[in-house]
């Protein structure tokens, strides 16, 4: 009878030694987590002891974009500091896109609401504004209304849009154009005296600079760019062109 309970004791140590063993084996084995960035900024792997949970790395970026979570090949959330590792494994960054607010100025005409625009998506052009006795005129990117702005243009950032007017003119002007390879149409100001549907040539290796004024009607006598001045006469614009590649 001793003797049995002897070999039991001795099959009992032998099991838990072996279980010990392989519990401590699996304690000191690594394993590596590699992070997809899924487009953001890179984020270089880790390596971890088995049953560990690891800390979470800096969080990656991504333009136009907030990061959200890491998750497993199984679509979970990966919890940093409380998930254990038993293999290597990828985790896949997770990530919401910005949204933007396009605000109209309008200076005193009727109001527009502001719309919020995702990241690299377009704002929808607004109806017209109204102003009492004035024209309105266009959109611009800035109040000095140097340069009108695109609803083409793929909003990442918060925009302001202004919206100019002018009173209106007793006459509308023909407009010409110079220094074109193939000849444009004249087109007309409108009833505010300005001309905006501005034409964009294109010619094989040069780049588009702008339309010019000029004080004497001579495309080597330049004045001034035109910007959508207000016109008092008839004019031509003149083409200025730089080279596609300039020599450096």
């Amino acid at each position: 009878m001793k003797a049995k309970r002897k070999s039991l004791a001795l099959l009992l140590a032998i099991v838990l030694a072996m279980v010990l063993t392989v519990t401590l084996a699996a304690c000191t084995k690594t394993y590596t987590i590699t992070f997809d960035s899924a487009g953001g900024s890179a984020v270089g792997s880790i390596t971890v002891k088995g049953k560990e949970s690891p800390s979470a790395p800096n969080a990656p970026t991504k333009e136009g974009h907030t990061f959200e979570k890491w998750i497993k090949p199984n679509g979970d959330e990966f919890l940093f500091g409380t998930d254990t590792v038993e293999e290597n494994l990828t985790l896949t960054a997770i990530w919401s896109k910005n949204t933007y607010t396009v605000r109209f100025v309008t200076g005193g005409g009727t109001s527009i609401s502001p719309q919020s625009v995702g990241y690299n998506e377009k704002a929808t052009r607004p109806d017209d504004p109204n102003k009492s006795g004035e024209i309105f005129c266009d959109w611009y990117k800035d109040s000095g209304y140097k340069e009108l702005f695109d609803f083409e243009t793929a909003i990442k950032s918060d925009t302001t849009v202004y919206a100019r007017f002018e009173l209106p003119s007793m006459y509308t002007y023909k407009v010409s154009f110079a220094g074109t390879a193939v000849a444009i149409a004249d087109r007309e100001t409108n009833e505010a005296g300005i001309l905006t549907n501005l034409p964009v040539p294109e010619e094989s290796g040069k780049v588009f600079a702008g339309w010019w004024m000029s004080d004497f009607e001579d495309a080597g006598k330049l004045t001034c760019e035109y910007t959508g001045q207000v016109l008092t006469q008839n004019v031509t614009l003149f083409a200025v062109w730089e080279s596609e590649n300039p020599e450096v």
